[in-house]
């Protein structure tokens, strides 16, 4: 082995010639200067690699204000090394000892350091002459002599142990007595043995400089070169972002420019110049926009008007005339709350109270476990989306506002975008750039079943007059807007149930990882099929997405008295009331009922959803009468009961809300007993003037005026079919479209005893059906069970293969039951004793153990139970080990852990992670480096140890179960996790040769 300071020495005669040092000029003393700094700099890059060669930052083009800056930060990285590591030790000494050839030395001249006195020479300015000029060369020579004096120190007694390696460039380490270190990739040696200093990476392949007669600078292109020293640079994230931002810009202008004339660019300094025409009402306007990224990464717009660089969207907000958009979206927002009155008005016969708002509360959280998700205003869930919509990626966020028909979803989504169109509308003129609120586009989906996103949206901005549904995907890419999506299960209209999240998925591409969708749909809908779809579809998505549930609650009884007080209602009148009733005004559409029906009985015999239906009956009923002078009722209150009850039944048996003329003039010959429409006169053209009849693109179409209509009118159909024992009918329709509460709940009211024979007929449910239809049979089936209890306070028997959403025990009294193969999203037990409950084979995503001192001895069984969270006294437990030790301490009848010994701490660990992956269902991204989640509220992947989490995701790589793709909007550093089949089948272990290899890896790993 030979000395290292051979290898430096002709290195450095390449910088410092040793026979003419004092005619050196000063640029060249300035460039050994840089030299000597590199040199330290890559000295200690080696240190850090050592460490971490994933942690060593080094950065691709650093000149010499960068490289001292590198040399500082991996001094204090290095300074708890240091004490453990003789060479890092070293390495310190090094980098203090140049840090002093390069201080201050002479007070007098205008340059206080050697970096200044760099700058001013490399941008061109002249040196100063005579005395003057010699100081400063004599200062920069001394600088230079201490800085090589200092390395030669370093280098003393080591020697070089060179290895060959791929590219031309070999392997470098220096040894001394106690320490080595290895220098590569940073310096290497060549060929003849000289050695070859790292200089940049900016492009495809890696500059090093290195000492010669004719070339000092060589590309490396070994492979094994490229990829430990790509590990080690920073990413390339200006470069990446700025090809992005092109990328964005020529998106972005699609909805703006001519499509007869492509834009073009070109790139001059960092400043990116765009000519394009922009297409207007009156024909095109050629333009030349000016582009860049600015301080902290914004991205800038040169103003046309003040030439000052302003934030990027303040083009957008120019091209879409903002002023003119806030006015047009709040005029269009004015006409659908003035359609909503009106409708309210004729359809319903309500004319108190337009103006009084209560505001609703939400509980916003996340997709699996947001029952236990605070409770907050509405107010703060729009605050929360515009918090969101500040944020450039990596995920589009999905809200899902969900809650029970007659919540008022609808009048929250829209009064909450038309406030906001009219604070945009008055801020506009005192707004300074880069500020101003987003705005709220409301996209109705009623009576548009089947349609494409992208064709509602169309329609919506249509009655706007100002926007283009490309604009609008470009305003909600950069945060200026969000789409609200009323009733997303409408506009699926049955047929897209099994993909419900590819429906949007254009609009989810187009985002780009950014901005943000708000969907409302029914409870029963987002929470099966919807999360089933997510399940089952999870593998084949290639979107970035997160969700968020916003779940209206109904109104606390202050809520309510507040609304009566409005109305001058007295608050003590609602004793009168029947306990279901008081349980319905909690309901803001049936406290609107109470409100407008302050005339009824003093008795109060009738139910509210009774009451309601009466009067629309006979307003209906009034409108179909024969011509004539004798006006004749062409049907009667019952037969149009009837007319409805069977629309309503046709309506869930084919997914939609919709139904075409045809098919209400057959439901209105199925009421009359002649079965014949011929036979009433006239009948059939007077069907038309029903309320609920609008006109679409295909022909004319009945929808009941609101959801609740076609709950009850269900419910009736059913209730109906099981007064006269038609149990096999009623289970052939459970099948067809989930029951929501208000069908399930009257039901029950009306026929208790029907429902409690029906339920235990069909204990077990049907096996030969498809996945879908078993799904939506097994929900029905848990609600229709979780109605009985609640009415009649008891639980009792066997209940098997249902699925329940919120099965609470608390208030029951009587509980003695067997669950078999259920599946609980949350299971509430009682807080006393005296209950008997068993448990087999089913799923809890949330068990609630509430009271104090209790004990589970009463859990009779307790066999192959999956439980994804337990809820104690306030303690959330996740883990699988600690929920089955807190249930064994409770006294539940687990099965002995002898049975469980053999599972390791990493198959747990990955079977919990697997597990939420599953019920969580988005879009999952990690860093390059040790595979840290990147994901919002990723506390549950450090559940277990950081290193279990790594290995997980190194076993769904190296298994082929997942790959790890590139994700362009946060830079190099950032994978999106895509797996490449169902994460069921991962849970379940069934025997493909990938699912079978990934356990392998877990097993080994373990």
């Amino acid at each position: 082995m030979r000395q290292s300071i051979e290898f430096y020495d002709r290195l450095e005669e390449a910088y410092l010639p040793q026979h003419d040092r004092d005619q050196l000029t000063l640029h060249e003393l300035i460039a050994a200067l840089d030299f000597h700094l590199r040199f330290g700099a890559m000295c200690a890059a080696a240190v850090l690699r050592e460490r971490d060669p994933d942690n060593v930052a080094l950065g691709r083009t650093m000149g010499f204000g960068g490289l001292l800056a590198y040399l500082g930060k991996a001094a204090r990285l290095m300074g708890n090394l240091a004490q453990g590591s003789r060479v890092a030790g070293q390495v310190v000494c090094l980098i203090a000892a140049l840090k002093a050839a390069l201080a201050p030395g002479i007070a007098s001249n205008e340059f206080g350091t050697i970096e200044q006195l760099r700058n001013h020479i490399y941008h061109g300015n002249p040196v100063p002459s005579g005395t003057g000029g010699t100081e400063l060369r004599t200062w920069v020579a001394n600088a230079a002599a201490a800085a090589s004096a200092a390395i030669r120190s370093f280098l003393d007694r080591s020697k070089v142990v060179v290895t060959a390696a791929e590219g031309g460039l070999d392997r470098v380490e220096l040894r001394w007595l106690a320490s080595r270190l290895d220098l590569w990739p940073f310096i290497c040696a060549d060929s003849s043995g000289n050695w070859c200093l790292f200089s940049s990476f900016a492009r495809r392949l890696p500059t090093y400089a290195c000492p010669g007669q004719r070339e000092t600078r060589r590309q490396a292109n070994g492979e094994r070169l490229i990829v430990d020293l790509h590990r080690s640079m920073l990413p390339r994230a200006a470069d990446s972002k700025f090809v992005d931002f092109i990328e964005d810009l020529r998106t972005d202008l699609e909805g703006f420019r001519d499509l007869d004339h492509q834009p073009h660019h070109d790139e001059n300094d960092g400043v990116i110049n765009m000519v394009w025409m922009r297409a207007t009402g009156v024909g095109t306007e050629q333009r030349s926009d000016c582009f860049r990224i600015g301080a902290n990464e914004e991205r800038q717009w040169r103003d046309d008007g003040t030439g000052a660089w302003v934030p990027y969207t303040e083009l957008l907000r120019t091209l879409a005339n903002w002023p003119v958009v806030a006015r047009s979206i709040r005029q269009y927002l004015q006409e659908c709350e003035d359609e909503l009155i009106a409708g309210e008005r004729a359809h319903l016969g309500w004319n108190r109270g337009q103006g009084v708002q209560i505001e609703p509360r939400v509980r916003l959280g996340e997709m699996h476990g947001n029952r236990q998700a605070p409770t907050t205003s509405f107010a703060q869930l729009v605050t929360d989306i515009d918090d969101r919509l500040q944020v450039r990626g990596p995920e589009t966020r999905i809200y899902f506002v969900t809650g029970e028909a007659g919540i008022g979803k609808t009048r929250a989504l829209v009064s909450a975008a038309l406030r906001r169109a009219q604070d945009v509308e008055a801020e506009e003129a005192t707004r300074s750039p880069g500020t101003g609120s987003p705005l709220f586009l409301y996209v109705r989906s009623a009576g548009q079943a089947a349609s494409k996103l992208q064709t509602v949206v169309s329609a919506t901005v249509a009655r706007t007059r100002s926007l283009t549904e490309t604009a609008v995907r470009a305003l909600c890419r950069n945060g200026l807007m969000a789409l609200f999506i009323d009733g997303f299960d409408e506009l699926l209209g049955g047929v897209g149930y099994d993909d419900a999240l590819g429906s949007m998925r254009p609009w989810i591409e187009a985002m780009s990882g950014r901005g943000v969708i708000l969907v409302s749909a029914r409870s029963s809908y987002y929470l099966n099929q919807y999360q089933s779809s997510l399940r089952r579809n999870l593998q084949n998505q290639n979107l970035a997405v997160q969700h968020r549930v916003a779940e209206m609650l109904r109104w606390s009884p202050e809520q309510v008295g507040d609304f009566f007080d409005k109305h001058g209602i007295v608050r003590d009148s609602v004793e009168k009331l029947s306990e279901d009733d008081r349980r319905l005004l909690s309901l803001p559409f049936f406290a609107r009922v109470y409100v407008e029906s302050a005339a009824m009985t003093e008795a109060g015999e009738s139910q509210l959803a009774d009451l309601i239906v009466e009067q629309y009956l006979t307003r209906e009923a009034g409108k179909l009468l024969a011509p004539g002078d004798q006006g004749k009722a062409l049907l009667s209150e019952a037969e149009l009961r009837s007319t409805f009850q069977n629309l309503a039944e046709m309506m869930a048996a084919g997914g939609e809300r919709a139904m075409s003329d045809e098919e209400l003039a057959f439901a209105a010959s199925m009421a009359i007993s002649t079965g014949d429409l011929e036979s009433r006169r006239g009948l059939e053209k007077r069907l038309p003037v029903l309320c609920g009849i609008t006109v679409s693109e295909g022909g004319k179409r009945f929808e009941f005026q609101h959801e609740l209509f076609y709950d009850i009118f269900l419910a009736d159909f059913m209730v109906k079919e099981l007064s006269e024992r038609r149990f096999a009918a009623v289970k052939g329709k459970m099948i067809k479209s989930q029951w929501r509460i208000a069908t399930a709940s009257r039901i029950v009211r009306l026929a208790t005893t029907q429902a409690r024979a029906l339920l235990d007929q069909v204990c077990g449910g049907p096996t030969d059906l498809p996945a879908a239809q078993q799904e939506i049979f097994r929900v029905n089936l848990g609600t229709l069970w979780t109605e009985l209890a609640r009415r009649t306070g008891s639980l009792s028997g066997t209940v098997a293969e249902a699925e329940f959403v919120v099965l609470d025990l608390t208030e029951i009294t009587t509980v003695d039951v067997l669950f078999e193969n259920c599946r609980f999203q949350c299971l509430k037990l009682p807080p006393k004793s005296s209950w008997s409950l068993g448990l087999i084979g089913c799923e809890i995503d949330e068990l609630w153990v509430t009271g104090t001192g209790i004990r589970l001895t009463d859990v009779s069984l307790f066999e192959e139970v999956r439980i994804s969270q337990l809820l104690h006294q306030g303690t959330l437990l996740e883990k699988p080990g600690d929920i089955a030790a807190e249930l064994r301490g409770l006294g539940a009848p687990l099965p002995a852990v002898e049975q469980t010994a053999e599972i390791t701490e990493f198959e747990e660990a990955v079977g919990y992670f697997l597990g939420k992956i599953r019920t969580r269902a988005d879009s999952l991204f990690v860093y390059e480096h040790k595979f840290r989640s990147a994901n919002e509220n990723s506390g549950w992947t450090r559940q277990y140890s950081d290193s279990l989490w790594y290995d997980f995701i190194r076993a769904l790589r190296d298994s082929g179960a997942a790959e790890l793709v590139q994700h362009s909007a946060k830079g190099s550093s950032l994978l999106r996790v895509r797996f490449l089949l169902p994460v069921d089948r991962l849970i379940e272990r069934d025997d493909d040769e990938i699912i079978q290899r990934f356990w392998c890896e877990v097993a080994y790993r373990g």
